[in-house]
């Protein structure tokens, strides 16, 4: 008889592709002891996911979603969850080792989420030290990669799914909600994924834009828009020094 799962996994995707099965592929190694599930929700093309998760294992659940956002998409597959934790596997992205996120939700049951370290092209990028404090968000953003973090799976239905609203900046609105109403975090030091690079030069002033949006919910116009403009400058002069 198969395990339950201690966490699932899911994806959201506008079609299946090479990226999806490059994702599905880390997540048992990243599971390492811990039964898990992989739940992906698909816009178009539903019917040509066996060419790129072929077999069909017993873990693994596919969603049909048509015309769905990316939000929408994220929001079908955490209600098709079943584990007790949950943690988004975005398609592109490698996840290394999820167990340190399991254990210490499981060892602190007060915690909401649990996040750590990423790498981006190829470089360790740390989140910052917990708890994140709701200034320290509308100051510097989140201060960790979703793609690295894992929740508890009624996190969402007690502090809010994705928002359509949001093109980029969904995982922000989440989250600088959840911190504002006093969700419990944890910072575990491992490395947990290895992050597809966005493309910052094309969308710098929308990813802006959209995280001034994110801030307005919380913060009157006049405090939102020095932060932003903050935010445009930092992100400019970062690309500057990597080039």
């Amino acid at each position: 008889m198969t395990s339950s799962p201690a966490i699932s996994f899911y994806t959201t995707v506008l079609r299946p592709g090479q990226e999806l099965a490059k994702t599905h592929a880390t997540l048992a190694a990243a599971a390492g002891e811990f039964p898990y599930a992989h739940v992906v929700s698909v816009a178009e093309k539903f019917e040509t996911l066996p060419e790129f998760i072929p077999g069909r294992p017993p873990n693994l659940k596919l969603v049909s979603a048509p015309k769905s956002s990316i939000s929408e998409g994220f929001n079908i597959a955490i209600r098709a969850c079943s584990a007790p934790l949950i943690m988004v596997a975005n398609a592109g992205d490698r996840i290394l080792d999820a167990t340190p996120l399991v254990k210490v939700l499981q060892s602190q049951p007060r915690a909401d989420f649990a996040y750590g370290d990423i790498l981006l092209n190829g470089k360790r990028v740390g989140g910052r030290p917990s708890p994140l404090s709701p200034w320290s968000l509308y100051l510097h953003g989140m201060g960790f990669c979703h793609g690295a973090c894992a929740t508890r799976r009624d996190f969402h239905d007690r502090y809010g799914y994705y928002d359509p609203a949001f093109r980029i900046s969904m995982d922000f609105a989440v989250f600088m909600s959840a911190v504002a109403r006093g969700a419990v975090m944890a910072k575990v030091p491992d490395l947990i994924s290895d992050i597809e690079a966005p493309r910052n030069s094309s969308q710098r002033l929308e990813r802006t834009l959209d995280n001034y949006r994110v801030i307005r919910r919380h913060l009157p116009r006049s405090m939102a828009l020095p932060i932003a403009a903050k935010w445009l400058l930092a992100s400019w002069l970062g690309e500057l020094a990597r080039k």
